[in-house]
């Protein structure tokens, strides 16, 4: 429901227990998309990519120093800047920490987000979650011991206003030097993140397969969730290992499973979107839950499906856990039954879906 109470637009509804999008009024500024952390959402006019571009851009005619800012701000400066400086959004809650991750990587001195009076605008709830994204990519910044860092202003920097013609060519020259190797690199880094970071191959064509050979859903990680692990591959290559320090941003959760309330039904592994979550079993017949923050999107789905309430999620992870990918290993004993005569799991389906759900077979594995 985060797109809902994030929509600056009012074009997200919830009507009859389902999400409904009225597109007259959308106007196109990716807030939704923002806040949706497993990359439900795809903006697109522009797409990632091309907004990444765009910012490159602007940022090689501008001394390296990235400018975005919201459509109000720039209609009421409409003349006194140099739009090939300055990438237009319609509202700031577009840009991502995926976005500010990778302008950095590829060599951006700076990055700046110019917005209006944001109290006054019909669409502030694009500011809350710009605000957010900002603590969060500042947070990141410093822990990968990065020195850029990502702010917010009301006044269009002096650098871009139209009558200023000169630049600093050498600074720009280093700027595209930079550009070109290191955005190499971290393209490199977000096409292998899956299978060396993640231990996951990339998913298959086929997305219509709901349920793998263990019993779980389909596991996916997002594209910005790899560009910022890639990211922060990059920065660690650059300026070593990130600082042994807890963060908390809007982007990871470690989950915490209180194994005496637990009966082993798993569920939150069967339900988990990314992965973070997943089942192992020993030889002797015990099963159990893996977590690995890497992979953890802070939906809180699990917390929601399972059935005893066992599992709580801290917002605040080590930022060493992240780079090292630590697996947090729950054992949960043997499988208990459930009181129908089913097991565990199958037994929370049902207690999940008020009995109606008919189980006609069911294996664990």
């Amino acid at each position: 429901m985060r797109c809902l109470e994030s929509c600056a637009g009012g074009c997200i509804g919830y009507e009859d227990n389902e999400i409904t999008v009225d597109p007259t009024k959308c106007i196109g500024c990716g807030t939704c998309a923002t806040v949706c952390p497993t990359d439900a959402i795809h903006p697109k006019k522009p797409t990632d990519a091309e907004l990444a571009q765009q910012c490159l851009d602007a940022a090689r005619a501008n001394s390296g120093r990235v400018v975005i800012a919201c459509k109000n701000m720039l209609d009421r400066a409409d003349g006194l800047y140099d739009r090939s400086k300055v990438v237009r959004v319609p509202c700031l809650g577009r840009v991502d920490e995926s976005l500010v991750l990778h302008l950095a990587v590829c060599g951006a001195q700076s990055i700046r987000l110019v917005r209006d009076a944001c109290d006054e605008c019909a669409h502030k709830k694009g500011s809350v979650a710009c605000q957010h994204v900002c603590a969060s990519a500042n947070e990141l910044l410093e822990a990968w011991n990065a020195p850029q860092r990502v702010s917010t202003s009301q006044k269009l920097p002096g650098s871009v206003r139209a009558r200023e013609l000169g630049y600093d060519q050498s600074r720009r020259a280093f700027f595209a030097t930079v550009r070109e190797g290191t955005a190499d690199a971290a393209s490199a880094a977000v096409d292998t993140v899956c299978e060396d970071k993640l231990g996951m191959a990339p998913p298959k064509e086929d997305r219509f397969v709901h349920v793998d050979s263990r019993g779980t859903l389909p596991h996916e990680v997002s594209q910005r969730r790899k560009t910022i692990i890639g990211a922060l591959d990059v920065l660690e290559s650059r300026y070593g290992a990130p600082l042994d320090t807890m963060i908390d941003t809007r982007l990871w959760g470690e989950v915490l499973i209180n194994t005496d309330e637990c009966r082993g039904c798993r569920m939150c592994a069967t339900f988990c979107p990314t992965g973070a979550n997943f089942k192992f079993q020993t030889k002797s017949g015990s099963v159990g839950v893996k977590h690995r923050v890497l992979q953890c999107a802070n939906c809180r789905l699990c917390l929601d499906i399972c059935p005893d309430k066992a599992l709580q999620l801290s917002e605040e992870v080590f930022a060493r856990d992240i780079s090292d990918g630590v697996t947090e290993r729950y054992l949960m004993g043997a499988l208990q039954s459930g009181l129908d005569g089913h097991d565990t799991m199958a037994s929370s389906m049902r207690r999940l879906f008020n009995d109606n759900v008919s189980v006609s077979s069911y294996t664990t594995n």
